[in-house]
């Protein structure tokens, strides 16, 4: 298992940076269905949680905090905030502690939630949701 997992991995992060892309051709358009696949297989490969109906930047600790509940209900310290990119996607990784077990860490998938809040009509929302993309080392915003 844990070869098939390596070889998963390996090829995720070896050939999906490569795939769509010919030579001479511009890049891809984000939108395009190829690159919307590509963007579910690793939301699907590395089991990222999608938190929906949120309407501001307050609600997404809330969210989290409710999904940690409810899922890691023996876990009693959260800490060790990762943030980082892969191929478009904003993840923010929690990890969650148990005195009993193994620490586990939670990856969130913030990439439509950003998306959303960025076109927010409040210009202290789209500010503070910049913040958190450059937080994921995304220099352009």
């Amino acid at each position: 298992m844990k070869y098939i997992k390596r070889i998963l991995f390996t090829s995720l992060f070896v050939f999906v940076p490569f795939a769509g892309y010919s030579k001479g051709e511009k890049s891809m358009d984000p939108v395009d269905e190829g690159v919307k696949k590509e963007l579910e297989f690793a939301r699907s490969a590395m089991k990222l949680v999608l938190l929906e109906h949120i309407e501001s930047v307050e609600e997404i600790k809330a969210a989290q905090d409710a999904y940690l509940d409810e899922h890691f209900k023996g876990y009693e310290f959260r800490g060790g905030h990762v943030y980082g990119m892969l191929r478009g996607l904003y993840l923010h990784g929690i990890t969650v502690f148990n005195r009993k077990g193994p620490a586990k860490t939670v990856f969130f998938d913030m990439t439509d939630i950003y998306k959303k809040l960025e076109q927010s009509s409040d210009e202290e929302t789209r500010a503070k949701v910049r913040e958190l993309m450059r937080r994921h080392g995304d220099t352009k915003k």
